[in-house]
């Protein structure tokens, strides 16, 4: 070894200047290399940021669960966190200009979190009183409520061709012609709104319009959250989940479901 090491240093001293470009052409690929890695790192942390404000944290959403099934996803081991959503129903917008109804969701306190709502004026709610309103209701309804008003709802179901409807049913359905033909007149299925209770709210924050999660773009309702006191006595709700390991996510997923996981 140590006649190895003596060889090697006479080797370098009689090459200097290779021995420089070597060294310097080892720095810079060396450094090429960590930029590329920590670029690449980065990118992906963006991604995933941007992909949690936009949408919210959550990696699995289940909807319309019954509280009887919740168990499956408490008492998954895999099931690092997660929180919880109540649809209450729509409300009557009066005087709007574009739709007619606001649609309440109740949020728990990690919903209220981990959906990254966007407050432009006020605060979240903090009782199940209080509410908070989508700017939409203002810029484009045109009803201009404001932080500290009082909103008393008749919340209820909408009912159309004997289907209840909710914010994933499209507004109404277009048919679709071909462009030489004369446009078909749309007309609106009729539908029904069926009462359930009547409660006064006071609007104690605005917000940006919610993530697609919340409020789909085929939504017939401005979104208007409350505060969600006892998740357990709300009926069927929205779970968004957070997975311990994402490797497991298909079995985790259909173990909450219950079916096989193919």
């Amino acid at each position: 070894m140590k006649l190895l090491k003596k060889l090697t240093i006479k080797s370098l001293k009689l090459n200097k200047k290779r021995t420089i470009v070597t060294v310097i052409g080892i720095m810079l690929a060396t450094a090429l290399i960590t930029a590329i890695a920590s670029l690449l790192v980065s990118f992906r942390q963006s991604l995933i940021d941007y992909e949690i404000q936009e949408r919210g944290r959550f990696h699995y959403a289940f909807f319309d669960v019954p509280q009887d099934e919740l168990k499956y996803i408490e008492n998954n081991r895999n099931v690092e966190n997660y929180y919880t959503i109540e649809n209450l129903g729509y409300g009557k917008l009066e005087n709007s200009r574009t739709y007619d109804y606001v649609y309440l969701k109740a949020f728990d306190d990690k919903a209220l979190q981990d959906s990254y709502l966007k407050l432009k004026e006020g605060r979240l709610p903090e009782t199940d009183t209080e509410i908070v309103i989508s700017k939409n209701i203002i810029t484009e309804a045109g009803v201009k409520y404001k932080v500290g008003d009082e909103i008393t709802l008749n919340v209820g179901k909408r009912i159309r061709e004997g289907e209840e409807i909710n914010q994933s049913t499209v507004y109404y359905e277009e048919e679709i012609t071909d462009s030489t033909e004369e446009l078909p007149t749309v007309q609106e299925p009729q539908e029904e709104f069926v009462p359930e209770f009547t409660k006064t709210y006071k609007v104690v924050g605005i917000i940006e319009r919610p993530s697609i999660v919340i409020e789909p773009y085929t939504s017939s309702g401005y979104t208007v959250i409350t505060y969600l006191a006892d998740s357990k006595k709300a009926e069927d709700v929205d779970i968004f989940t957070w997975y311990k390991d994402l490797d497991d996510r298909f079995k985790t997923t259909a173990d909450i479901l219950g079916i096989t996981e193919d």
